[in-house]
């Protein structure tokens, strides 16, 4: 055998044990109290594979995997101004354990909601909610709750529902993609909207009154308002996270999407 075939066979082999350890590494096992997610390109209707207790191979660039723990979590949720039987306003501590069932639908359920931002961050922002819905005085007046959204395609970093006749309110976190880096001025922001929005209907009701609606007078009006709501809402965010605030590091995502000021004033010179 010459010596161009020995070379020839080393590199073979060589390729041959690196393609099979490349192969090994991908084979992932998962424990009796845990769920291996597979997502990305998978057979099937479902975002990901699950696969309890067993394993898999993941192919590399076209799939990914995370674990989820099935093992029980405490929650502490502490209940302020509950109306007791003898009509007294009573703080209640109140420690919740859940666990994830190995029913199929309900594992696929809780990978799709549950995978993101680690138990102890999602903790974080929980308490972070509670202290400013007491700093802005929100509670007890309404009944209010933090919900993440984990949803790939939402765009928005927050956001909330509300229902000012029965004054129930759902403040919408985006812990997935978030646009903004600090999400405790998310927090602060969305709870200012909350705070002002009787002056939010008050201004539409003046300008649905005062203009034919679809004119170009309304939405000017429309344009105009919205855009010193936001102004004034974000400034007193700022002010409460100056004071207040853990991470007082403002969020600078929509700046550094913008374009930069060349970029406009090259704009500008081709209109003239």
């Amino acid at each position: 055998m010459t010596q161009e075939m020995l070379i020839m066979v080393a590199i073979l082999v060589v390729v041959v044990i690196i393609s099979f350890i490349g192969i090994l590494s991908r084979y992932r096992k998962c424990k009796s109290d845990e769920v291996l997610v597979v997502y990305g390109k998978t057979s099937g209707e479902k975002s990901a594979k699950l696969y309890h207790g067993g394993a898999a191979f993941v192919w590399p660039i076209i799939q990914g995997y995370e674990f989820l723990s099935m093992k029980p979590l405490q929650i502490d949720c502490k209940l302020t101004g509950a109306l007791s039987a003898q009509n007294i306003r009573v703080d209640v501590p109140t420690t919740i354990t859940v666990a994830i069932s190995t029913d199929p639908e309900v594992m696929q359920n809780a990978a799709e909601r549950l995978l993101g931002l680690q138990y102890e961050d999602k903790q974080n922002l929980i308490t972070l909610f509670e202290k400013y819905i007491r700093k802005l005085r929100i509670t007890p007046a309404w009944d209010i709750r933090l919900e993440f959204v984990e949803d790939l395609t939402w765009s928005k970093t927050g956001d909330f529902k509300i229902d000012c006749d029965d004054r129930k309110a759902i403040l919408l976190l985006n812990i997935v993609n978030p646009k903004q880096e600090n999400l405790e001025e998310v927090i602060v922001h969305e709870l200012m909207h909350i705070k002002m929005y009787p002056l939010d209907q008050v201004t539409e009701s003046l300008i649905t009154n005062c203009f034919e609606e679809g004119s170009a007078a309304s939405g000017f009006a429309y344009q105009q308002f919205f855009t010193a709501l936001e102004q004034t809402v974000e400034e007193l965010t700022k002010c409460f996270l100056l004071e207040f605030g853990e991470d007082k590091e403002f969020s600078y995502g929509r700046c550094r999407r913008g374009k930069s000021f060349n970029d406009l004033y090259k704009g500008l010179n081709s209109i003239e």
